[in-house]
């Protein structure tokens, strides 16, 4: 299993400028999405669609801070039966476009980024007798950023 999570918060340039609050999901295999190197360490783009056509983000994103490593020694354990290797990126730097309805809209601002990987079947969803987990970020004026999770 496979997810990576994008949370961004974005407006368009100028004191009047819309804001927009991106959330972009994909577990391994799914979706219409590219994902790019940069050739600057933690820095990225992505290019993705949603499933019906009418919203697409193309950002660059350049982490400011450290990437939070999980565990930081090995895969942790994850449900009864299984393990995953994590990072985040809490700290990153965003600009790039939405399309919205055929609207194309500059946008910048900051976001975070999360990817899972490993061993195992916990679904973000509740299901009739499997686990499941919930997740939250957390980004502080303090500069401090929270992971939260449960399974």
């Amino acid at each position: 299993m496979e997810w990576v999570y994008l949370n961004a918060h974005v407006a368009e340039p100028g004191p009047t400028g819309r804001r927009f609050v991106v959330f972009v999901s994909f577990s391994h295999g799914g979706g219409t999405d590219t994902w790019q190197g940069t050739g600057t360490p933690f820095a990225s783009r992505l290019d993705a669609t949603d499933d019906a056509g009418a919203f697409r983000v193309e950002l660059a994103m350049e982490s400011t801070k450290e990437p939070y490593d999980a565990g930081s020694v090995s895969a942790m354990p994850f449900g009864t039966r299984g393990s995953f290797f994590y990072y985040s990126l809490t700290r990153l730097t965003v600009g790039g476009h939405l399309t919205l309805d055929g609207e194309r809209v500059d946008v910048q601002g900051f976001g975070w980024v999360d990817h899972q990987w490993g061993p195992f079947y916990v679904p973000p969803f509740r299901t009739a007798g499997r686990e499941q987990y919930e997740w939250m970020s957390i980004q502080l004026e303090s500069g401090d950023d929270l992971v939260l999770t449960t399974v």
